[in-house]
Protein backbone atom coordinates (compact mmCIF):
# COMPACT_ATOMS: atom_id res chain seq x y z
CA UNK A 1 0.00 0.00 0.00
CA UNK A 2 1.20 3.53 -0.78
CA UNK A 3 2.42 5.94 1.88
CA UNK A 4 1.87 9.60 2.78
CA UNK A 5 4.74 11.88 3.74
CA UNK A 6 4.20 15.03 5.78
CA UNK A 7 1.50 16.35 8.04
CA UNK A 8 -1.51 18.16 6.67
CA UNK A 9 -1.04 21.80 7.68
CA UNK A 10 -3.58 24.21 6.18
CA UNK A 11 -5.02 27.69 6.64
CA UNK A 12 -8.65 28.63 5.95
CA UNK A 13 -8.72 31.22 3.15
CA UNK A 14 -12.46 31.28 2.34
CA UNK A 15 -15.26 30.21 4.66
CA UNK A 16 -17.89 29.53 1.97
CA UNK A 17 -19.28 26.20 0.76
CA UNK A 18 -17.47 24.09 3.36
CA UNK A 19 -14.28 26.11 3.22
CA UNK A 20 -11.35 26.65 0.91
CA UNK A 21 -7.99 25.87 2.47
CA UNK A 22 -4.38 26.66 1.56
CA UNK A 23 -1.58 24.19 2.19
CA UNK A 24 1.07 25.57 4.57
CA UNK A 25 3.46 22.60 4.34
CA UNK A 26 4.28 20.22 1.47
CA UNK A 27 2.27 17.01 1.41
CA UNK A 28 3.32 13.92 -0.57
CA UNK A 29 2.17 10.41 -1.38
CA UNK A 30 4.17 7.61 -2.97
CA UNK A 31 2.02 5.03 -4.73
CA UNK A 32 2.58 1.29 -4.92
CA UNK A 33 3.95 1.81 -8.42
CA UNK A 34 6.55 4.27 -7.15
CA UNK A 35 4.82 7.42 -8.43
CA UNK A 36 5.42 10.36 -6.08
CA UNK A 37 2.97 13.26 -6.01
CA UNK A 38 3.78 16.35 -3.94
CA UNK A 39 1.41 19.26 -3.38
CA UNK A 40 3.52 22.37 -2.73
CA UNK A 41 2.96 25.03 -0.12
CA UNK A 42 0.21 27.35 -1.33
CA UNK A 43 -1.88 24.64 -3.00
CA UNK A 44 -5.62 25.17 -2.63
CA UNK A 45 -8.05 22.46 -1.52
CA UNK A 46 -11.57 21.87 -0.30
CA UNK A 47 -10.44 18.42 0.86
CA UNK A 48 -12.56 15.51 -0.25
CA UNK A 49 -15.58 17.32 -1.61
CA UNK A 50 -18.35 14.78 -1.73
CA UNK A 51 -21.77 15.55 -3.11
CA UNK A 52 -23.99 16.98 -0.40
CA UNK A 53 -26.49 14.17 -1.02
CA UNK A 54 -27.55 13.16 2.51
CA UNK A 55 -26.55 9.47 2.46
CA UNK A 56 -23.33 10.00 0.49
CA UNK A 57 -22.19 12.89 2.68
CA UNK A 58 -23.07 11.09 5.93
CA UNK A 59 -20.99 8.08 4.89
CA UNK A 60 -18.07 9.71 3.09
CA UNK A 61 -17.94 13.43 3.90
CA UNK A 62 -15.14 15.11 5.86
CA UNK A 63 -12.81 12.11 5.81
CA UNK A 64 -9.52 11.32 4.17
CA UNK A 65 -8.46 14.94 3.85
CA UNK A 66 -4.89 14.13 2.79
CA UNK A 67 -6.25 12.18 -0.17
CA UNK A 68 -8.61 14.99 -1.09
CA UNK A 69 -5.85 17.58 -0.87
CA UNK A 70 -3.52 15.69 -3.20
CA UNK A 71 -6.36 14.84 -5.60
CA UNK A 72 -7.32 18.54 -5.74
CA UNK A 73 -3.69 19.36 -6.53
CA UNK A 74 -3.57 16.70 -9.28
CA UNK A 75 -6.76 18.13 -10.82
CA UNK A 76 -5.76 21.80 -10.67
CA UNK A 77 -2.15 21.31 -11.79
CA UNK A 78 -2.94 18.57 -14.34
CA UNK A 79 0.28 16.85 -13.23
CA UNK A 80 -1.43 13.56 -14.06
CA UNK A 81 -3.99 12.65 -16.68
CA UNK A 82 -7.45 12.67 -15.10
CA UNK A 83 -7.89 8.89 -15.13
CA UNK A 84 -4.55 8.40 -13.36
CA UNK A 85 -5.38 11.11 -10.79
CA UNK A 86 -8.65 9.32 -10.03
CA UNK A 87 -6.97 5.92 -9.72
CA UNK A 88 -4.40 7.47 -7.40
CA UNK A 89 -7.24 8.92 -5.31
CA UNK A 90 -8.62 5.43 -4.76
CA UNK A 91 -5.20 4.16 -3.63
CA UNK A 92 -4.77 7.13 -1.28
CA UNK A 93 -8.23 6.64 0.23
CA UNK A 94 -7.39 3.02 1.00
CA UNK A 95 -4.07 4.11 2.55
CA UNK A 96 -6.00 6.56 4.77
CA UNK A 97 -8.25 3.79 6.03
CA UNK A 98 -11.36 3.84 3.84
CA UNK A 99 -12.94 0.50 3.09
CA UNK A 100 -12.79 -0.88 -0.45
CA UNK A 101 -16.50 -0.09 -0.90
CA UNK A 102 -16.09 3.54 0.24
CA UNK A 103 -12.96 4.11 -1.85
CA UNK A 104 -14.65 2.60 -4.91
CA UNK A 105 -17.71 4.83 -4.31
CA UNK A 106 -15.50 7.95 -4.25
CA UNK A 107 -13.57 6.77 -7.30
CA UNK A 108 -16.77 6.22 -9.28
CA UNK A 109 -18.11 9.62 -8.20
CA UNK A 110 -15.03 11.46 -9.49
CA UNK A 111 -15.05 9.42 -12.70
CA UNK A 112 -18.71 10.30 -13.29
CA UNK A 113 -18.77 13.92 -12.09
CA UNK A 114 -15.19 15.20 -11.91
CA UNK A 115 -14.48 16.02 -15.54
CA UNK A 116 -15.77 19.61 -15.32
CA UNK A 117 -13.38 20.30 -12.43
CA UNK A 118 -10.23 18.96 -14.07
CA UNK A 119 -7.83 21.83 -14.77
CA UNK A 120 -9.95 24.50 -13.06
CA UNK A 121 -9.59 26.83 -10.10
Amino acid sequence: MGQFFGDLVVKLVCDEEGGIWQLQKELSFESDTGYLITAPIGSITNFLSTPRIPFVFEVLGDRCVKSGTLHDYAYTSKCLPRDEADSLLKEMLLAEGMSNFEALSCYLAVRLYGESHYGTR
